[in-house]
């Protein structure tokens, strides 16, 4: 982009027109209230208002930039854009946010941004944008959206089903554009350049899966551009550790109550031991000797029951696998698979000596 010369048009603002005669204008405030008047031509098409500390947008500032199409408000610290902060911005198409520790918008965007197509938002971690803001009908694109710490960075982009890269016009007015709105204008939080289309359809079972928010993004037209490597955490935590949780939500009810019954086996039948054991007239009985080993066996099974179950229900894993388990960790295989062996060969011996007993 050719500029003219930077020129002071106002006692807060320099500004510059480009080759297309679009009139950019950038300004320096110390706060930005009531009382700021920017005295700036209704004909500007470009405004930055980037790295001034600005921590409120107070209502109906913007109300004589009505042809306004861009406006950069990067790295400031506005951690609130209260209702009608907007207001007067009726033909804005692209918004910049980033670096403003963000945590809230309230009210309806649409009613002051009824064109807004971007809005960038990298570096606004604890915010994430309302079903409001994205059922605005000209948005097209939100970028740098930060939902988890598998999920940052990511690019929010309403495509068409076909439609897999930008168009090459339009990608230029974009760069264009980026370059053209101050500091803070660039930075998105994906490469630019090819997009993909995602669906419910990358969502398993996604009526009766509870997702996050990334499946309301999606329900809403947008997709999560960090969902177009298969293999990437985002994708991996956002759909596939929730569906694997609640898959195997029934199974881990399950080992609760194995776990539960388990403690109890091992104390009921080490008490019969003990007594067995402890008295002469018992441990002298061939009966009370097989009802021992037969406790000593439901001993060792429950304690199997109870290693199995704790695992599962204790550890830092999503899913329920004994299998991966065991070919991931020799010495659990080990210890529990001898518990269990030796629970298994004592019952069958129990069964061998109750079969003879009978002849």
């Amino acid at each position: 982009m050719n500029f003219s010369s930077w020129t002071r048009c106002s006692s807060l603002c320099w500004c510059a027109e480009d080759n297309h005669s679009r009139i950019y204008g950038r300004c320096s405030v110390n706060k930005l209230d009531q009382s700021v008047d920017f005295n700036l031509s209704r004909e500007l098409y470009s405004l930055s208002l980037a790295n001034n500390g600005i921590s409120v947008i107070p209502r109906g500032i913007f109300s004589n930039l009505d042809n306004l199409e861009l406006l950069s408000l990067a790295n400031n610290s506005i951690e609130m854009i209260n209702e009608h902060a907007f207001q007067g911005l009726n033909h804005l198409r692209t918004l910049d946010l980033q670096n403003n520790n963000l945590m809230e918008w309230n009210g309806d965007p649409w009613n002051d941004l009824p064109l807004l197509e971007v809005l960038k938002m990298n570096g606004n971690k604890d915010w994430i944008p309302g079903q409001r803001l994205l059922n605005m009908p000209m948005l097209k694109e939100v970028l740098g959206i930060t939902w988890s710490k598998h999920c940052s960075t990511c690019d929010l982009i309403k495509i068409s089903e076909n439609e897999t890269q930008f168009g090459d016009d339009e990608m230029g007015d974009y760069e264009e554009d980026s370059g053209s709105s101050g500091d803070g204008a660039s930075g998105d939080g994906e490469e630019e350049g090819m997009t993909c289309h995602v669906t419910l359809e990358e969502f398993y079972h996604p009526k009766e899966v509870e997702y996050g928010v990334s499946a309301r993004f999606v329900k809403q037209g947008f997709s999560p551009q960090c969902f177009c490597d298969y293999n990437s955490d985002c994708l991996k935590y956002d759909v596939m550790v929730p569906f694997l949780r609640q898959l195997y939500n029934v199974p881990r009810k399950l080992f609760l109550s194995q776990y539960a019954l388990g403690g109890l086996i091992i104390v009921l039948n080490l008490i019969v031991l003990v007594v067995i054991i402890t008295s002469r007239l018992l441990r002298n009985n061939i009966s009370f000797i097989l009802v021992g080993s037969m406790a000593l066996s439901d001993l060792l099974i429950g304690l199997h029951g109870v290693a199995i179950a704790k695992y599962n229900l204790f550890s830092d894993s999503d899913t329920v696998k004994p299998r991966v388990i065991m070919e991931t960790d020799t010495s659990i295989c080990t210890y529990m698979g001898m518990i269990f062996t030796v629970g298994q060969v004592t019952a069958v011996i129990n069964s061998l000596l109750l079969t003879l007993e009978r002849y």
